[in-house]
Order: structure tokens, then C-alpha cells, then sequence
């Protein structure tokens, strides 16, 4: 049978003629696979799912009004995965209570990201693509660097990561709404569930996807072996970042490394030798005494950073 696209997934062209079906109320249909068999999965008008039933046998039916319905509940949310029929383990995976927000935005932007590359199923590439854009995963993936001695950046593995991606094979006109859990991603997220418990967090939050990703075989052979930061590594600089911290609220990101953030280390700054001394400079403050003594003169206004 040709397949061609549109909005709602593949469309058969040749579906009445090859399967009797009549075309008055079959609006839709869709091959996808559900436990590694290829199923049929049809849509009808509304009223006829029973009609449908007792004349294919074995052909998943679904509603039209059904399909609108679950559109309108995943708006504004993540979209949706097709991952097969009746698979209650893998919507279980994304549900956004288990993630942090951070997490939950990443996934959020699988489906997007698939149909800007043309992939048609969803691997843990592309999951690696959306935690590289946030900022969090930024700082790990520095501080593990530094701590490896590797000069690689976070622009570094952006490209190799897209050239990764690119040799993929691609589908063109993907839509929106039939995209497939690819099995690195699903491993991926299990993965992050039992790194997760590992760490003691309530939540699933980016670091925990992050090496998650970083255990795939998969693109351990095709790309990480290229990145000079191993799991270890990048286990400390998650651990460097995060401090002693658990994940216990659905936005701990914001207080990773607080002081760094929103304040200055003088510590640190005092080492590196960017403070300006205050031992020993009397002549400064003899010449300050004298202008602000002077009373036929005007006074200057000492203006400086916040706190001097």
C-alpha cells in the first residue's frame, strides 16, 4: 500500500480498494508498530466505531471525536509521542509529575525537535540535543570539562551532536503528531528513573537524563567516544555543581551554585588577584582625608561598587 502525509499521520491512498474499506467513515488510518508487530490503526467518524469493529477484525478503531479530544487535553503540554497501542509503561514514562520543570521543558521539545531533523522515531540523540540548550546542563558539561582537562564546550558538542544526528536516516513531511519512542530513548528514561533513586531525588530532573544519555551504547559508539569526558567525570561535575543538594521540589535548578549566581566569591577573586589592595595605601587615604576636609572648596561624592 502507498502511504502519503498529512496533519493527522500516514493516510493510506490505496486503503478502500485494498481493504474494503469504505471511505464514508474510515477518515484516517495509520501504521505504527506495538510490540514489534506493524498494527493498523484506523479513524472513524463518530458513531460508527461499533460498525467498524465487526467489520475489521484485529484493526485498532479510534473515534474522530476521540482524536479531538485528547488534541485539546495535550495542548500547551508535551506533544505527543505515539508509542503504540496499549502501552500503559511508556505513558507512564512521561508523566510530568515524575520530572522537574527544567526536565519536563526538555521533553517537551522532542517532538519539535524530530520534525526539524526529519526523524521519525525519537532516539536519545535528540533527547541529548534538548538538554544542551539549558543552562543548567551547560555548567555540568563545563565543570566536568575542567575537571577532565578537556577543552570541549558546550558549542563543541552541540555540532557534533546535530552532525550525529543528520546521519540518521530521515523522513521528509513529518507531522507533528506521529512521532515514535525510539528504544535508546525509552531505555534512557528508565535509566534516569533508577539514576533518580540513586542520587535519593523525588524528582527526574536534567542531570539525571543527562546521564542517562551518557550510558547509551548506542551513542557512546557513534558520538561520546569523540568527547573527551567520561561518566565519571561528568558524575563529578554534577556533584560540583550540585553540592550536597537533593532534588525535593520541581525547580531545584535555581539553587545550584547560589553564591556563583547571584553574588561574587572574593575568595576566589582575592586568589586570583583581581581585588584591589586596602593594607598599605596610606597616601590614598591621606589625600581623602585632605579633600574632604577642605571647607572653601567643594566636596567630591566618593561613588563606588554596592558595599564600598
Amino acid at each position: 500500500m502507498e502511504y502519503a502525509m498529512n496533519r493527522f499521520g500516514f493516510v493510506g491512498s490505496g486503503a478502500s480498494s485494498t481493504f474494503g474499506w469504505s471511505t464514508s467513515y474510515v477518515l484516517d488510518s495509520k501504521c505504527i508498530q506495538n510490540g514489534g508487530m506493524n498494527r493498523m490503526v484506523v479513524a472513524v467518524a463518530k458513531g460508527q466505531c461499533r460498525r467498524a469493529r465487526s467489520q475489521f477484525v484485529g484493526v485498532g478503531i479510534v473515534s474522530n471525536a476521540r482524536i479531538g479530544a485528547q488534541r485539546k487535553s495535550t495542548r500547551g503540554s508535551l506533544v505527543r509521542m505515539d508509542m503504540g497501542v496499549n502501552d500503559s509503561s511508556a505513558s507512564n514514562l512521561l508523566n510530568p509529575q515524575l520530572y522537574t520543570e527544567r526536565a519536563w521543558e526538555c521533553l517537551g521539545k522532542l517532538a519539535v525537535l524530530a520534525k526539524t531533523y526529519k526523524q521519525q522515531v525519537i532516539e536519545a540523540e535528540l533527547l541529548l540535543l534538548a538538554l544542551l540548550d539549558n543552562e543548567t546542563v551547560s555548567r555540568f558539561i563545563q565543570k566536568a570539562a575542567s575537571e577532565a582537562g578537556s577543552s570541549e564546550t558546550i558549542d563543541d558538542l552541540k555540532r557534533k551532536t546535530e552532525d550525529f544526528v543528520k546521519r540518521q536516516p530521515q523522513v521528509s513531511n513529518i507531522g507533528d503528531s506521529n512521532a515514535v519512542m525510539g528504544r535508546s530513548l525509552r531505555e534512557s528514561l528508565e535509566a534516569s528513573m533508577k539514576i533518580q533513586r540513586e542520587f535519593g531525588d523525588q524528582f527526574i530532573s536534567v542531570e539525571h537524563l543527562l546521564l542517562a544519555v551518557w550510558k547509551d551504547g548506542r551513542l557512546t559508539r557513534g558520538l561520546l567516544n569523540q568527547v573527551r569526558i567520561s561518566e565519571r567525570q561528568l558524575r563529578e561535575g554534577i556533584k560540583g555543581v550540585r553540592g550536597n543538594q537533593k532534588v525535593t521540589t520541581q525547580s531545584p535548578e535555581a539553587t545550584y551554585e547560589a553564591l556563583l549566581k547571584y553574588g561574587r566569591d572574593l575568595t576566589a577573586e582575592a586568589k586570583a588577584g583581581k581585588l584591589d589592595p586596602v593594607i598599605g595605601r596610606d597616601n590614598e587615604i591621606r589625600r581623602t582625608i585632605q579633600i574632604l576636609s577642605r571647607r572653601t572648596k567643594n566636596n567630591p561624592v566618593l561613588l563606588g561598587a554596592p558595599g564600598v
